[in-house]
């Protein structure tokens, strides 16, 4: 197991972030709204311009009524650890 996260593991988790987003049909402003951050904020973490910590991440998954243990296993399944 590498223990180097590639890149391409980040854009496959930024990928799999914006998916999540626009499947729950939530703009990124309209998320950027309920986090209580500006919009370049979402677009940032879209766009592999900012990495999100573990507690953006689970807040973003609750507002987007996604299970995070589901998704953290569907990014699993995509990236190589």
């Amino acid at each position: 197991m590498s223990k180097v996260i590639q890149i391409k593991d980040y854009e496959i988790f930024a990928k799999i972030m914006k998916h999540l987003r626009s499947e729950a049909k939530v703009t990124q402003i309209d998320l950027a709204k309920k986090l209580k951050v500006q919009q370049y904020f979402i677009s940032k973490y879209e766009s592999n311009d900012r990495k999100l910590d573990v507690l953006e991440f689970l807040k973003i998954c609750q507002i987007l009524n996604k299970n995070s243990v589901d998704v953290i296993n569907d990014i699993l399944s995509k990236i190589n650890l």
